[in-house]
């Protein structure tokens, strides 16, 4: 089974960032995420049961749909991901549509993406939100020999290292989820 262990950290100068960043780890890719939150049907909602969330993600020609299993630990995400490609997003948009799935939130966020071995960096901005740098690690449950906790702690001592490397400082840690920050912010709006 696999997790993603991720934290993100707010930037208050992302082109400095960057820049530490860059010259670090110099492999890079540009990307723009487009993911579309869709919500349980109302009947469901209106029994009490909980909205789970799933999103539909266009980056470039490919769509996948991805499910998470959410726990906040420390400020960091660990993540258990279920995910299929969909060739054909507007057939699955009719498609959930029919079975009463309803739009939670719409996220867009583009950056570049820095391989650092183990992990994976990226330096990000949310449109609606700000700057962002993330830090994950992938980790596939038994592969290293370690207890699954073992292997959590390792992966968070290594994304804090991550931070220190860049000068960031702990208390810029944003442990909401992006889709909890976009709904705060148009509810406000509202």
């Amino acid at each position: 089974m696999q997790y993603e262990v991720e934290l993100k950290a707010w930037l208050d100068d992302p082109g400095r960032i960057e820049k530490k960043v860059a010259s670090a780890y110099p492999g890079k890719s540009e990307y723009r995420k487009e993911d579309v939150y869709y919500s349980i049907p109302d009947c469901c909602r209106e029994a009490g049961l909980n909205p789970r969330l799933f999103r539909l993600r266009s980056d470039g020609h490919k769509h996948i749909v991805t499910g998470k299993m959410k726990e906040l630990s420390d400020g960091m995400e660990i993540n258990q991901e279920i995910e299929f490609e969909v060739s054909d997003p507007a057939a699955f948009q009719e498609f959930i549509d029919k079975l009463g799935f309803r739009e939670e939130i719409k996220k867009v966020k583009k950056g570049r993406s820095y391989d650092a071995g183990k992990e994976t960096i990226e330096v990000n901005e949310i449109e609606g939100l700000g700057s962002f740098i993330e830090i994950e690690c992938i980790i596939e449950s038994g592969s290293s020999g370690l207890q699954l906790e073992e292997e959590f702690d390792q992966a968070r001592k290594r994304l804090f290292l991550h931070l220190d490397e860049f000068g960031i400082d702990q208390k810029n840690i944003e442990d909401r989820y992006y889709i909890d920050m976009l709904r705060d912010k148009r509810n406000q709006a509202e």
